[in-house]
């Protein structure tokens, strides 16, 4: 048994990579690559097939009368072996000389290489056709012959080169998919064959989350994995009743993977706006303004405050923040415009789970606590209301029970009177 080793091993398979790449050009410059078609009558005969076979070239192979009546993988086997003749023979390894033998003739050849096929009418037919060829292979020939090769190839091969083009598909990357066609030659699997080209200008960009999201400390995901929380997101879009466009487009799908957000946490941050926007009452809005600095101009700005998947507010500070505007609100609703909590309170109250219902029923009327009764020496807050209420405070609910019993027993002597912005009220007005 005769082995091919290093260079001669390496010459086979350059010369077996030029070999299809010359086929596939030849085939193209025929046909186009049709396996039945027949070519007109000629005094030489009729041409058929994709390679464009002369009856009497043709010679009846494998018992087929003509090339256009054999299968494809016949019609490959015998040019591959009339090409492999001439090129060890007449035309000395040269495939320009190999194009001239199938076009002119292998009588031809030796024209050719004297270089006398560059005058007349029929010469420059001829040497347009080898030029056609000879540019098939340089230009297009790794793609033709990986074709040719998939063609010739196992089910199983074939099967992969499926299961690749479907995936390239699915991913909107259908122009890699010449790159990765030798890769599955040589028995990678669809995934492994799309991980070869995954440095490719054009993969990256269509996958710019990944590498960002890597530089952002976060762990790698596949592709699968990417187009499913991008599909994902545009479907919580879409059902919040956004626009088209709208935090939907691949760069905004880019950011969001990139910023390890995902879907989960994309569905909570767009129930924060609508709960803060679309759901929400002038006064919340207010609230976060007055308490955050978050933006009125539109309420598209305060939408894209809770999806903008950049910015550094972390998911739960941005519950936290709209927990406090909505208790806030609430607080001035049962107590009077103007009678809100102090951040910290409203925080702790958001922390321990109370909701804008609980603050109303349990605030709802305690604002002229806060009103200074004349002869008193101060009035209370509505946060020192608040923590008394909900017990947050001892000092709170010291101060509310002294004022209480003051008030009680100044009931008991006297109308009195409040203090208010306009003045005094239970004895008459008097500016202050």
């Amino acid at each position: 048994m005769v082995t091919l080793g290093g260079k001669a091993l390496e010459d086979a398979a350059a010369y077996q990579q030029e070999l299809y790449a010359f086929m596939a050009s030849l085939k193209n410059f025929e046909s186009g690559g049709n396996y039945q078609i027949f070519g007109p009558e000629t005094k030489y005969g009729r041409a058929s097939g994709a390679y464009q076979f002369i009856d009497d070239t043709w010679g009846g192979y494998k018992g087929y009368k003509r090339a256009a009546d054999a299968p494809k993988a016949v019609q490959d086997e015998r040019a591959m072996q009339l090409i492999n003749q001439y090129y060890n023979g007449v035309a000395r390894q040269n495939w320009g000389a190999v194009a001239v033998a199938w076009h002119a003739g292998p009588g031809r050849v030796d024209d050719y290489f004297a270089g006398s096929l560059s005058t007349g009418d029929v010469n420059m037919s001829t040497m347009n056709y080898v030029n056609g060829v000879l540019a098939g292979m340089g230009q297009e020939g790794y793609d033709f012959s990986n074709r040719l090769l998939m063609d010739q190839a196992s089910a199983e091969v074939q099967d992969a080169w499926q299961v690749a083009k479907q995936m390239l598909d699915d991913y909107g990357l259908s122009e890699l998919f010449p790159e990765i066609e030798s890769y599955l030659l040589k028995g990678l699997s669809p995934e492994a064959a799309i991980g070869r080209v995954k440095d490719s200008d054009i993969y990256k960009k269509r996958f710019a989350g990944m590498q960002s999201r890597l530089d952002n400390g976060y762990n790698a995901i596949s592709p699968a994995q990417y187009l499913s929380q991008e599909t994902a997101i545009k479907q919580l879009m879409a059902e919040a009743g956004f626009a088209p466009g709208f935090y939907d487009e691949p760069e905004d799908l880019a950011e969001f993977i990139a910023n390890d957000v995902r879907p989960e946490e994309v569905r909570d941050r767009i129930k924060l706006a609508q709960r803060a926007v679309m759901d929400a009452d002038p006064l919340i809005k207010a609230e976060l303004q007055e308490r955050f600095g978050i933006g009125l101009d539109s309420e598209a700005d305060l939408v894209s405050y809770f999806l903008d998947p950049d910015r550094a507010v972390p998911i739960l500070e941005m519950k936290s923040q709209v927990g406090v505007a909505e208790l806030g609100a609430a607080t001035q609703r049962a107590m009077g415009t103007g009678l809100t909590l102090q951040t910290e309170t409203a925080q702790e109250l958001v922390r321990r789970g109370y909701s804008q219902r609980e603050i109303g029923e349990r605030l709802k009327g305690r604002g002229g606590m806060t009103q200074r009764m004349l002869g008193e020496g101060r009035g209370i807050s509505a946060t020192e209301v608040a923590a008394a209420e909900f017990g947050l405070d001892s000092e709170a609910v010291a101060n509310v029970r002294r004022l209480r019993q003051e008030r009680q027993q100044r009931g008991s002597r006297t109308s009195g009177a409040m203090i208010t912005q306009a003045g005094v009220t239970g004895l008459g007005a008097v500016n202050t």
